[in-house]
């Protein structure tokens, strides 16, 4: 398993003169899909990820710290389901937060971590659900009453636009977000968009901003 980094593509990390110490970026992203698939690397590489955190926790003490984790059902056991309950509960007071996104609200609530996320965890952002009984399942699960159930079935999504819920503690308010076509360029899920852009991308050999040019022309030529 050590190949690759003693005489392999990644033999620069073990044999460099210099340590690299990650903490100090202000933006860090990790894609652990992969990883979570190993049985082997994972518990390795989630220990690495919770010292990490830790060390940004205790360099930065004066500074907002945000920790951002999608497709959170994935960490929700093992070693980083524990150190998660554990930083929900803590990071207040360490001038930092923490977000975790999944596609359903019940993900958290099955996880055996759930108590100490949903109690120490203030504001709720809800996306549209078109399924009636998972919005249904959702709303008994965050105790909504039938004025707060009927602003969730009233969320919209459009060209360019959607409604969100945003649940602060006891009070509930729907949004209508609004994004420059450059940027829903940038943030589509869209299949079909998103590899028009990176179509258009390739077209201009990287050259982001003549991409998102000519991807908007398409958008409003189509429109």
């Amino acid at each position: 398993m050590l190949k690759p980094f003693h005489d392999g593509a990644y033999k620069h990390l073990l044999n460099a003169d210099k340590v690299q110490d990650l903490s100090s970026y202000n933006l860090l992203c990790f894609d652990l899909q992969g990883v979570f698939k190993n049985k082997i690397l994972s518990p390795i590489v989630s220990q690495l990820v919770i010292q990490l955190v830790l060390d940004q926790l205790e360099q930065f003490p004066d500074e907002e710290k945000f920790f951002y984790m999608d497709e959170a059902w994935t960490m929700l056991d093992g070693v980083l389901g524990d150190f998660m309950e554990a930083t929900f509960r803590t990071i207040r007071k360490q001038k930092g937060a923490i977000w975790i996104i999944t596609q359903s609200y019940h993900d958290i609530v099955k996880s055996p971590h759930h108590v100490a996320i949903t109690s120490n965890a203030a504001t709720r952002i809800i996306l549209r659900h078109d399924e009636e009984e998972l919005r249904g399942k959702t709303s008994d699960q965050l105790g909504f009453s039938a004025h707060y159930r009927a602003m969730f079935a009233s969320l919209r999504k459009g060209d360019g636009y959607r409604d969100i819920l945003v649940k602060m503690m006891n009070h509930v308010t729907v949004y209508t977000m609004e994004v420059p076509p450059e940027h829903h360029a940038i943030l589509t899920s869209n299949p079909e968009e998103r590899n028009l852009f990176i179509q258009l991308l390739n077209k201009h050999q990287g050259d982001h901003h003549t991409a998102l040019e000519e991807f908007t022309t398409i958008k409003k030529s189509a429109a």
